[in-house]
Formats: C-alpha cells, sequence, structure tokens
C-alpha cells in the first residue's frame, strides 16, 4: 500500500467583498429649495479600473423615502486611485439617513449612513439561501439506467449561491443510495433557475427525495507538487465545505514512479480529524487520475490542522 499525508489548514477563508471606498462625503445644505449638495470623493480598491461608474443617493426621513438625487457619473478611476463627485438633491426638508447606490457594469453596491454616522458604510448583502423548489424523474426503460432528474431551485438571498448541488437520495432495496450533481457555477441572487440532469447507472428505485445545496466556504489551497516528482503525489487539491454541512475533497492523483502504484490511500487532516481515502484500483506509471468524494459531517475548523 502506498499512503499519502496532507495538512489542510484550521482557518477558512471568507469571502472579502472588493467595494469601493469613500474617503470624503460633506453635505452642504441650502436654504433655498432646500438643496442638499454632496462634495465626495471614492477610492477604487476593486483590484480593477473601473469605467462608467453611477453614484445615486436617496434620502429617508425614518423609514420614509423623501427625495432621490441627481445620479453622478465618473467616467473612469483607476484601480488605486480616487475620483471626486458631487451629488445634488432639490426639495430635500431634514433627512434622518440616506442610501448611497454605486453601480458599475453588472454589479451595484448599497452603502448607508444616518446623522450619527455621516460617512457611507458598505450594506452587507443578505447570504445566500438555495430551496429546492420542485423535482421531477424521468425513469429509463430498464434498469440500471439513466434517470434524468429535472429540478427547480430558488435563490432568496442578497449574494449568488456560488456551485449550486442537488443531493439526490434513492431507495433502493430499502436502503439510501445518496448521489451528489453539481447544477451549474452559481445561481443569482432572487432568481429561480431550473436544471436538467442525468445520472447514470442508477438501479431500480422505489422512491427518492432532493434537496439542494451551495459552497459555504473554501479552505486554502496546498501548492502543487514540482512537475517532475518521482512519487505518488496529489495535485489541485481542493476542499470545500457546502452549506449543509458537508465537505468535498477533490484532486488529481499522479503516479511519478516508475512502477504501477497499487492500494493508494490518503489521509486528510481536517481541523482535529482525519479523513481517509482509498482510490480504487492501480495507477500506472505517469498515470492522472481525478478523484471526488464527501465528507458526510465536516469537522469544525476552530482546532487547526494537524
Amino acid at each position: 500500500m502506498i499512503g499519502l499525508l496532507f495538512l489542510l489548514s484550521g482557518v477558512w477563508v471568507g469571502q472579502d467583498v472588493k467595494a469601493p471606498e469613500f474617503t470624503k462625503f460633506d453635505f452642504i445644505r441650502e436654504r433655498i429649495g432646500h438643496k442638499v449638495i454632496v462634495e465626495g470623493s471614492m477610492f477604487n480598491r476593486v483590484g480593477a479600473d473601473l469605467s462608467d461608474v453611477k453614484l445615486t443617493s436617496i434620502y429617508y426621513d425614518g423609514s420614509r423615502e423623501l427625495r432621490r438625487s441627481k445620479t453622478a457619473r465618473i467616467a473612469k478611476v483607476a484601480n488605486g486611485a480616487k475620483a471626486d463627485f458631487t451629488l445634488e438633491a432639490d426639495q430635500v426638508p431634514n433627512f434622518t439617513k440616506y442610501e448611497l447606490y454605486v453601480e458599475y457594469g453588472a454589479v451595484t453596491h448599497l452603502y448607508m449612513g444616518d446623522e450619527k454616522a455621516p460617512m457611507p458604510a458598505l450594506k452587507k448583502a443578505a447570504p445566500a439561501t438555495l430551496a429546492l423548489v420542485s423535482s421531477r424523474d424521468a425513469r429509463p426503460a430498464a434498469f440500471p439506467g439513466d434517470v434524468v432528474l429535472t429540478v427547480t431551485v430558488k435563490n432568496d438571498g442578497g449574494n449568488e449561491a456560488e456551485e449550486p448541488t442537488a443531493v439526490v437520495t434513492f431507495k433502493v432495496r430499502g436502503e439510501s443510495q445518496v448521489v451528489r450533481v453539481r447544477l451549474d457555477r452559481a445561481v443569482a441572487a432572487g432568481s429561480e433557475d431550473t436544471f436538467e440532469v442525468t445520472i447514470p447507472g442508477v438501479e431500480s428505485y422505489t422512491g427518492y427525495e432532493a434537496r439542494a445545496t451551495f459552497l459555504a466556504a473554501e479552505g486554502p489551497r496546498p501548492a502543487d507538487p514540482p512537475a517532475g516528482a518521482k512519487e505518488l503525489v496529489v495535485r489541485s487539491l481542493r476542499m470545500v465545505r457546502m452549506a449543509d454541512g458537508t465537505g468535498r475533497i477533490t484532486g488529481t492523483f499522479k503516479n511519478g514512479m516508475a512502477v504501477t502504484a497499487g492500494e493508494v490511500a490518503a489521509t486528510f487532516y481536517v481541523g482535529k480529524a482525519e479523513v481517509p481515502f482509498s482510490l480504487p484500483g492501480t495507477l500506472a506509471p505517469g498515470e492522472l487520475r481525478p478523484f471526488e468524494f464527501f465528507v458526510p459531517n465536516c469537522p469544525a475548523f476552530d482546532g487547526g490542522g494537524g
């Protein structure tokens, strides 16, 4: 048997929202016409140049909308640079809070401020929530065979649901057989999408249940071994945690030895837990073989790796 050992970091890396920041947001009030003018400056920290940036403010008295400003435009601002702008709104009596919408391309960011904190603060969108709306199966003419499953999912959250996955449990001879099928790259916030997937080689089943999950967090990826390593290695190692608490580990085994590798086994340390995996069959010299397996209850990551 050939064994491999992998240590996975115990810290999940959360998604950082790269949104513009504001270094200046000064209010000027004019009595005539109750005009409100904002002289502001926006700092671009998104990691790329921005063009055709649109800014619009909405003023409120409590929860009651009072007035919207004219839209200000910034033609272009380089990454790491600042750009000045002016917002103007007429007939605005005393207001208690405001919202600021910043749009560029297909991206919209919402900022908020009030009398006590007048500088715009980015409002974090609600997390993604993916729910199964409906599912239906089309059975094959004979078993085992390909089952075609049509599923509709809905994301009621404020962020896209990445790597949406259908989890299907077939009842086969009184036992549960679980199949996981990735549906797409992502389901956009507030959208409902329908997917048709084919599950091959399904045995005769008396019923099934389906649910949906999606990517919750991704662990840091270890560096690949040297290209010419003369040993058994794993490349493109990746581990993610899904919203339902399961973990998914993927990668590719490569046999860099001059002999066939048999009974290949790997152990992944996730937090304080050991997660073993055995590769079916053997690996010929120079052979590459992708793998994917799931951890039913992905351990907590507050204990670190080891």
